[in-house]
């Protein structure tokens, strides 16, 4: 990410939300170039060569280890795209429902990763088409770890 990229100097505010703001007015300019109607990967595609142009770093289809029973299964977890690390991406083609959201929840999970944005680029208005997912998991150790700073 290039240090000098205005968008990314704004303050008071978290790094997370500078980049989900960049990734949002991106998608909305890719959604409304495209429209609805094209399958998920050409809006992913499309998305990610978009915010490469602004200096961000991209990477698709990332793979992630999963650790269970002692043993650990490389690319057992693939994250469809993940901008500067810190904020997973997923685009989809149809109604939000429990799977798409439990997806969002492991990815975020496996990423390490605050907060996700879940896309679904088959809609007339991406503004209907967008969720904002943040990482319950982390919230809840960063929380646990306030209240011990308590004591």
């Amino acid at each position: 990410m290039s240090p000098n990229n205005p968008e990314l100097r704004q303050v008071n505010t978290s790094l997370e939300s500078r980049l989900a703001s960049m990734v949002l007015r991106t998608a909305f300019r890719v959604h409304k170039e495209l429209g609805p109607g094209l399958l998920a990967n050409a809006y992913q595609v499309c998305l990610a060569d978009q915010l490469k142009q602004l200096g961000l770093t991209v990477e698709m289809y990332k793979e992630m280890p999963v650790h269970i029973g002692g043993s650990t299964i490389e690319a057992g977890c693939i994250i469809p795209m993940l901008v500067e690390h810190k904020v997973v991406v997923y685009i989809c083609t149809e109604a939000f429902g429990d799977l798409e959201m439990a997806r969002m929840r492991t990815y975020l999970q496996f990423a390490g990763s605050k907060l996700g944005l879940l896309f679904n680029f088959n809609v007339t208005t991406l503004k209907d088409g967008v969720r904002r997912v943040l990482n319950q998991q982390l919230q809840r150790t960063a929380e646990s770890a306030r209240c011990l700073d308590l004591y």
